[in-house]
């Protein structure tokens, strides 16, 4: 495997927390939400010393060497953007924007790593998956977390919506990554590719494929009306292929 890394970190801005769940290896090691309920000219500074806190933290207990600029954790973020439907949304997504770029900037200074961008329905569906629960909207996946993190159950309900958001944006980078590292692995990806060969439909489109291609040497007169219909079909085959191998990679994660 390429990846070397077994660190994750999971951020959610809910309310006025941004919450945050870091994984190392299989562990849940710290959960946590950072107050933004202040002046919001201090946003900024209250990020930056719960990110250093982390990075000390990583650095005592994983024997990472101190260096300004190495990776010291991979870091992943929840943020849907949609179009404003009134003043109060316009006003909320301008917030949402300012804190996700402090996040971007303080996470690329502190952990070396700027935040992979994960919209909900993608937690949503990895959840589901992992849990075998219907998981179809925030306060489902709020509630798929309570059964796991019962020491928790105390806390503000808005805090812990998004401590549910950060979990599952940390579960779904490591999947990611651990998914992105396997296709980095040329003879792995041989024995995928392999088998995803003997998919009926991609069967069906190589088939049709060579047609297609022993017409275009017969009929020179429809030359550009059968390399449209190739090039149609090349795409079919190139999606088809790409959704079986994120399939079999998603169930070995």
């Amino acid at each position: 495997m390429i990846r070397t890394l077994d660190r994750y970190l999971g951020l959610a801005a809910r309310g006025s927390y941004l919450s945050y769940c870091l994984i190392v290896d299989e562990t849940l090691r710290k959960v946590g939400a950072i107050s933004l309920s202040c002046d919001s000219g201090k946003h900024a500074s209250r990020i930056c010393e719960a990110f250093s806190m982390l990075r000390t933290d990583l650095l005592k207990t994983d024997n990472v060497s101190d260096t300004v600029h190495e990776n010291i954790c991979f870091v992943g973020m929840c943020s849907d953007l949609v179009t404003p439907r009134s003043a109060l949304d316009a006003r909320r997504q301008y917030n949402h924007c300012r804190i996700r770029t402090m996040v971007e900037c303080q996470s690329d200074s502190i952990f070396g790593a700027k935040p992979i961008i994960f919209k909900e329905r993608e937690l949503f569906h990895t959840i589901a998956r992992i849990t075998d629960e219907k998981i179809s909207s925030a306060a489902c996946l709020e509630k798929c977390c309570r059964k796991r993190f019962t020491s928790l159950l105390s806390v503000d309900p808005v805090q812990f919506n998004g401590i549910a958001i950060a979990w599952a944006t940390a579960v779904c980078l490591k999947r990611k990554l651990e998914i992105e590292s396997m296709k980095l692995d040329a003879t792995f990806m041989e024995r995928v590719e392999s088998k995803i060969k003997q998919d009926k439909i991609v069967m069906e489109l190589v088939e049709t494929l060579e047609k297609e291609k022993d017409e275009r040497i017969g009929r020179c007169h429809r030359f550009l009306c059968l390399l449209r219909t190739a090039s149609e079909l090349q795409e079919s085959l190139k999606s088809r292929i790409n959704t079986l191998a994120n399939k079999l990679l998603e169930r070995l994660v």
